[in-house]
């Protein structure tokens, strides 16, 4: 039987074998393709990642990121950074702990908490939280820190926002999404870890160190550089202001914890940690605390001050230069008149107020809270009729009613920057139509119906600029009533300073004025305006050019205030937020004016144009015409010790340019005289009122994104700055807007934030484009919440950045990624409400064909520039 077996199973294997023969050849050719397919096969496994994370699985087919510090890869290969919403997450361990930069970790799985350190700085992470904690203060990342397991090797890290981390530590973060590679960069400047005995607590600085120059003559702080602290510059009390060509004598008493700089007659006394201070025994107060701190590297301890009040009130000038980090200090210059004056003491001639007959109303206007937005509660849509002005005439406003056949539900209004007052109603339907008004602060009305949302606009134009005014429902809601209010007097001063006689006016909201002169009178005629100081003429005995001022109502809409002059004198105005400002002076006498430009007879002030030259600390007066040689006969007269040198010359289209250097970045403002055109010079934001610093994003050698051969850098130049400033600088912008860059050259992220604090910008707005995956598209808007501090008129960068937001996308076609946070250098940094518009995604064809029109791009920037006017419009200065 097993002979028989035996038998049955060779004749098996001999059958096996000879198909194997038969056969061979194709085996080997499947052998051959197996091997081929393969590597294929292997390639396509290595472009999705098996993970576990969320309490899910999820197969991952976005980019697996490499990162690399100061050049050198830090990531695992098997453990590749993601990307989750738009957040690069990568191991915490990998990248930050394991590449020996100096951070520490502690990890709780108790209480899921992680805590990175690296000198001073602390980072504290919950697992699952989107809130996180540096050195104690509250933020919020994009995303979540969370356990991630890597199937392909059953390893689980914790993986964190890679950019907070590297930024948080002082480290500059940037991602190509070409080649899926994050590039961390270490700081240029060593941080410094110092002690603050107020706090009692270390922390590392991070922020700019500068030096110090005195007289021209550089003074060796390298013990400790000056810093910046809360937007002052701190610097050695003692070093700069004793042991320095200033030579102040310095005391310091520990006791009493007050600092004494003694220089010539000036004494001036400090408290550490307190904004108290006396100057010759007058009470002052300081921009900032004066701060004893120690420097770890030395274990020294210095009192820094600061720089810029204590250099002024030891009669110093203070210049800050970006360039290099330097603090500069010179001695004021001490201009001595070249005509003597009947008297140097200041005097006020006469002061009106608000008299008691207006005072409650006034008030009441001033500070009260009046209704832009309603809401009814009802839900029936409003059938508009007609807007109609009341028949009622009132002394101090205008009243206009808008019926509806059914009740109004929500409304809300706002101003435009074209000084338009528009009212929004929801859920309503009307006829469109227009009405004209005359001899009424609303010149006319136009009401339109948007079939696609189902509401009406309300459109009016005002005859003055953005008066007061409230709205208000009927009890049955179906009346809506618009108040539209007068302006009023304030004050009325006129004043002697030294060679001039200066009245100013103090008005409820800016004001509308008409003004007219002839040799012994100017007339100021305020259209719409309430005479709230009352009928006067009162003469001026002793004016130095102003004799008498009187004011009266012409009509009952109109107060004309009238100044008396000596026919010798001439006059320039000015106009500031809510003052009007008239300066008079002799044509031969001093003047507060920095210069004075005479005018030829054929040339009128509303033909003058500007143009300024900030990056060089330079701007032109350009007048229409070939006049140099009558500026060689009329020379340009110049009072200020800030202004280094005019020149005349001129251009290449045969206009006369008036080249004006000074010794540092000034904002100017003309004004008009009496055949002249006077020039006001100073720091910016005592000049301007509405200040913004636009940023486009990259140049230089820093390209940005690039798509089809299309740089990011030339996209943000583009709109922000080649077609935004047409905008800007035209002479309905009521904005003064800085550009970090208005060519294609290289700033530094940090000189892009600190600009902002040079120009003493209100709002600092920064233009890039995204890049991600082929799928990824719309505007997202980011701010930082460790820059984020609400200022006294109500703005922070997270209410910024909603307006330009929502302002963005309900203008134009693009997806709504929302506003988002994240700690980018030039918004982290910024010393004011400031935010990084990222428009489109280059990386998605819809997006990059709308970013690359230059149509399209000309619309962009026209809406940036009245995002821009509505955010001061809602979040006035107060300047």
């Amino acid at each position: 039987m097993k002979q028989r077996e035996t038998k049955v199973i060779s004749r098996v294997l001999n059958a096996q074998r000879t198909q194997w023969k038969k056969h061979k050849s194709i085996y080997m050719l499947l052998f051959a393709l197996l091997l081929i397919i393969t590597p294929v096969l292997s390639v396509k496994a290595a472009s999705s990642l098996k993970l576990y994370y969320d309490k899910k699985n999820v197969t991952y087919t976005g980019k697996q990121i490499v990162y690399k510090i100061d050049g050198k890869q830090v990531s695992e290969k098997n453990y590749p950074g993601i990307i989750i919403g738009s957040t690069s997450l990568v191991s915490y361990k990998d990248v930050f702990v394991d590449s020996n930069i100096g951070v520490t970790s502690s990890y709780s799985s108790s209480k899921g908490t992680l805590t990175l350190k690296k000198d001073y700085t602390t980072i504290k992470f919950t697992l699952g939280s989107k809130t996180v904690y540096v050195d104690g203060e509250k933020q919020t990342v994009s995303q979540a820190p969370r356990k991630v397991t890597y199937h392909a090797t059953g390893v689980t890290k914790i993986l964190v926002p890679a950019r907070f981390v590297a930024e948080a530590f002082g480290y500059t973060y940037s991602y190509n999404s070409s080649n899926a590679l994050a590039t961390i960069t270490s700081p240029k400047t060593a941080a410094l870890n110092l002690y603050d005995f107020n706090e009692s607590k270390w922390f590392t600085y991070r922020g700019a160190q500068g030096k110090v120059k005195v007289e021209g003559k550089n003074v060796s702080i390298t013990t400790l550089p000056s810093i910046l602290h809360e937007s002052t510059t701190m610097i050695q009390a003692k070093k700069v202001f004793s042991s320095s060509p200033i030579g102040a004598e310095y005391t310091y008493n520990k006791d009493e914890k007050t600092v004494t700089l003694v220089k010539d007659d000036t004494t001036l006394v400090m408290t550490l940690y307190s904004k108290d201070a006396t100057l010759n025994g007058k009470d002052i107060s300081l921009p900032h605390a004066p701060m004893k701190i120690k420097n770890k590297v030395n274990g020294k301890t210095y009192i820094m001050v600061p720089a810029s009040a204590v250099a002024g009130y030891l009669g110093y000038d203070f210049v800050w230069d970006s360039a290099s980090s330097t603090s500069i200090i010179t001695k004021k210059a001490e201009e001595e008149p070249e005509n003597p004056t009947p008297s140097e003491d200041e005097k006020q001639y006469v002061s009106f107020g608000v008299t008691d007959a207006y005072k409650n109303i006034y008030d009441e206007l001033k500070n009260g809270t009046y209704k832009t937005e309603l809401n009814s509660n009802y839900t029936a849509t409003a059938v508009l009729g007609d807007f109609n002005k009341d028949t009622q005439v009132y002394a101090d406003r205008e009243v206009f009613e808008l019926k509806a056949y059914s009740t109004f539900s929500k409304v809300h209004s706002y101003y435009t920057t074209d000084n338009s007052l528009v009212i929004d109603v929801e859920q309503s339907t009307a006829t469109n139509k227009t009405y004209t008004y005359s001899n009424s602060i609303i010149d006319s009305a136009t009401v339109t119906y948007n079939e696609a949302s189902q509401s009406s606009k309300l459109v009016l134009t005002t005859n003055v600029k953005q008066p007061k005014y409230e709205i208000k429902l009927s009890d049955d809601a179906m009346t809506l009533t618009v108040v539209v209010y007068y302006n009023y007097i304030e004050k009325l001063d006129v004043n002697y300073d030294y060679y001039t006689d200066l009245a100013s006016i103090d008005m409820l909201y800016p004001a509308t004025m008409n003004v007219t002169s002839d040799n012994t009178n100017i007339y100021i005629d305020l259209p719409y305006t309430v005479n709230s100081i009352g009928s006067l003429n009162y003469n001026i005995d002793d004016g130095y050019c102003v004799k008498a001022v009187s004011a009266v109502n012409t009509d009952n809409k109109t107060t004309r205030i009238t100044l008396n002059k000596s026919k010798d004198s001439t006059y320039y105005t000015s106009q500031s937020g809510n003052n009007l400002s008239f300066v008079l002076v002799y044509p031969d006498g001093g003047s507060d004016i920095d210069l004075r430009i005479d005018l030829p007879s054929a040339v009128s002030y509303s033909e003058v144009t500007t143009e300024d030259l900030y990056m060089k600390n330079q701007f032109k007066i350009i007048i229409p015409g070939n006049y140099v040689s009558y500026y060689n006969e009329n020379p340009v007269k110049n009072y200020s010790s800030m202004i280094s040198n005019t020149a005349v010359s001129l251009n290449s289209s045969g206009n006369t340019e008036i080249l004006v250097s000074t010794l540092s970045l000034q904002g100017f403002r003309l004004s008009q005289g009496d055949k002249f055109v006077g020039v006001e010079v100073g720091n910016p934001k005592d000049i301007y009122n509405k200040i913004v610093v636009l940023d486009p994003g990259h140049g230089g050698s820093d390209p940005g994104t690039i798509h089809n051969g299309v740089q990011e850098k030339s996209i943000t130049y583009n709109i922000l700055y080649k077609y935004a400033k047409d905008y800007f600088n035209s002479s309905d912008s009521t904005v003064k807007a800085y550009w970090t860059r208005t060519n294609d050259s290289f700033i530094t992220l940090n000189d892009r934030a600190a600009f902002a604090k040079k120009v003493g910008a209100d709002l600092f707005i920064s233009l890039h484009m995204n890049s991600a995956s082929a799928s990824a598209n719309g505007t997202e808007t980011y701010y930082s919440t460790v820059n984020n501090k609400t200022q006294s008129n109500g703005l922070s960068s997270a209410k910024l950045a909603s307006v330009f937001q929502n302002g963005i996308v309900d203008t134009f076609d693009f997806y709504n990624r929302k506003v988002k946070t994240a700690n980018f250098a030039v918004i982290k940094n910024n010393t004011v409400p400031a935010i990084l518009i990222e428009l489109g995604f280059m990386s998605n064809s819809s997006d990059f064909a709308k970013l690359n029109n230059s149509k399209n791009q000309k619309e962009y920037a026209a809406r940036l520039y009245e995002l821009t006017e509505d955010v001061f419009s809602q979040y006035p200065t107060g300047r």
